[in-house]
């Protein structure tokens, strides 16, 4: 019974950085496979209910996460966002890195920003912001 104990405190917590966003339906697949990728710290210019995206980097092995800051929600929803851990030697996920994908979606005319706050899950601590203008045509 005692070793028993050890593998349950040696079990690794469920981390949810704030964003339990679900897997997406194969609706979706197909409207985040034509997204528009854009690209760090610019402008973009959008159409209503086009889809795009921002990657950015994120490591697994830090507790820091990325997370967005829509300053209109009017105009640009997040639909989800999806980590792509690099694989290690084992096969699993973890140290070497990867990124996380946002999928967004232009929902009326306008203008918005979009803060990405890189930010440890534990403390909210900032580490970085990037700031993305969108600009939103009929």
């Amino acid at each position: 019974m005692l070793f028993a104990g050890l593998i349950a405190l040696a079990a690794p917590e469920k981390v949810v950085s704030g964003d339990a966003s679900p897997l997406p339906g194969s609706r979706h697949v197909d409207e985040f496979a034509g997204s528009v990728a854009i690209k760090p710290d610019g402008v973009a210019e959008l159409k209503t209910n086009q889809v795009f995206s921002i990657s950015l980097d994120e490591n697994q092995s830090i507790p820091y996460r990325w997370q967005p800051g829509i300053s209109d929600g009017k105009l640009v929803a997040l639909l989800h966002s999806e980590p792509k851990w690099d694989k290690i030697a084992s096969n699993m996920p973890g140290a070497s890195g990867g990124y996380r994908v946002f999928y967004f979606k232009a929902l009326s005319a306008g203008e918005c920003t979009i803060a990405m706050t890189y930010a440890d899950v534990r403390d909210k601590t900032v580490d970085l912001t990037k700031i993305y203008t969108i600009i939103i045509t009929e």
